[in-house]
């Protein structure tokens, strides 16, 4: 029997094999497929990685290119307002679901700034909306008032239809004279309402300096609360005690004169006995 070896040809094909039985094992990578993962570059709403887009708040879509807003974009480009969680969150002069709304009444009228719904007028204008002229007040109140509608309110210490008349609030004891109390004797402090003596003296003296009363005939004390000696009486233009015919002590007893007597000398008696 004949026998026929391998030719040269298949041994080269045997060898080939032997060596690309290792890389076929190791798992040789595939070739590259150029894919589009995230179209539209995101949209500008997105960043993109292995995964596909991975979409910025309030925005969906394989490209990010829808939000959650009602389709609108809560009129960013001009200020009004941002998509936050699927929702319009506007700025202080707008309102509605998409921001599209004034929030003041007739936007101002262009005279004042809309904020949260109350408008603030430029000067000259006023009302809600800012539409009506503002009326001026007389005098513009003197500079001590608010002119509102017209009218002046006053500051406090000013009066009158321009706020020019100064008041005084107390002046307890004196007059108000140009918007300052100007006390009556024996008084003192901005509603003359402090004594400069105690009890102003009990009205039988005169104060003279803080503290300190001259009393009147017939009386005594810090105050001149107390009545000295008894037998007023009226002589030479003031009041004498002990009937003018004695001397008053300081206990408040009659030392009368001679050949008189009695608690106030009203007694003709014994010279020089006290009554």
């Amino acid at each position: 029997m004949h026998v026929f070896g391998p030719t040269k040809e298949m041994m080269w094909v045997g060898l080939v094999g032997v060596l690309l039985l290792p890389l076929a094992s190791r798992g040789a990578p595939a070739p590259l497929v150029e894919t589009n993962a995230c179209p539209n570059g995101c949209s500008g709403h997105g960043k993109c990685d292995a995964a596909g887009c991975l979409c910025n708040a309030g925005w969906v879509g394989d490209a990010c290119e829808s939000d959650l807003c009602s389709g609108v974009d809560c009129g960013a480009s001009e200020a009004r307002g941002f998509c936050l969680a699927g929702r319009c969150v506007c700025s202080r002069q707008w309102s509605g679901t998409n921001c599209s709304s004034s929030a003041c009444p007739k936007g101002c009228s262009g005279h004042g700034l809309c904020s949260f719904g109350a408008c603030y007028c430029d000067p000259g204008f006023e009302g809600p909306a800012c539409n009506l002229p503002a009326q001026r007040c007389a005098h513009d109140c003197s500079g001590h008032g608010t002119c509102v509608h017209g009218e002046c309110r006053c500051a406090d210490g000013f009066d009158g239809g321009d706020c020019s008349i100064p008041v005084c609030e107390g002046c307890v004891h004196g007059k108000c004279v140009g918007g300052e109390c100007i006390c009556d004797y024996g008084f003192y402090g901005s509603d003359c309402d402090i004594n400069l003596c105690p009890d102003s003296c009990s009205g039988h003296g005169l104060c003279v300096s803080p503290g300190h009363c001259i009393c009147g005939g017939g009386w005594r004390g810090e105050s001149c609360e107390a009545e000295s000696c008894p037998g007023r009486v009226w002589r030479e233009g003031t009041w004498r005690t002990c009937m003018s015919r004695g001397l008053c002590d300081i206990h408040g007893t009659c030392q009368c004169d001679r050949g008189w007597m009695g608690a106030a000398c009203e007694t003709a008696g014994v010279a020089g006995s006290p009554g």
